[in-house]
């Protein structure tokens, strides 16, 4: 019921969902059309690959995200960005993909989290980026408490 009211979409109302968390670690959940959480799966996002990478090896550095200009890296650091960003959009894609094959129809995507800016753009599917999402949610959850 909450993710339904934080987009503020009719479209997830009429829809069934795919919501996207790109942060730490990247979470994908499915909503179908009653709002109804169907379930999810977690991998490693933007921050834990680029640790991995830099900690793991022995001569790759530890870089920030940034946009990715082509995805054919040239030097290092924008191999590991076109791997980790452009990777991370690219399995965004195939998941939406399988998520819309499982629910047997396509779906509204939205995408939250300190990550969706800089990954949304690389998509094939449009995004519905609004990265306070999570923020949001919890701040309905807070007051519907403080009125108990």
């Amino acid at each position: 019921e909450i993710p339904l009211r934080l987009v503020g979409s009719e479209m997830c109302i009429r829809d069934s969902c795919i919501f996207i968390d790109v942060g730490t670690c990247l979470k994908i959940f499915a909503l179908d059309r009653s709002g109804a959480m169907l379930g999810g799966a977690i991998a490693p996002g933007p921050r834990l690959s680029f640790e991995a990478l830099s900690g793991k090896t022995a001569s790759l550095p530890l870089i920030g995200a940034e946009p990715v200009g082509k995805m054919i890296g040239t030097n290092s650091p924008d191999s590991m960005r076109a791997g980790v960003i452009g990777g991370i959009a690219c399995m965004i894609d195939g998941m939406i993909e399988r998520y819309e094959e499982e629910l047997g129809e396509k779906a509204t995507i939205v995408a939250t989290g300190g990550y969706a800016s800089l990954i949304a753009p690389l998509c094939r599917r449009e995004l519905i980026v609004d990265p306070d999402l999570v923020l949001e949610g919890l701040h309905i959850i807070y007051k519907k408490n403080q009125k108990k």
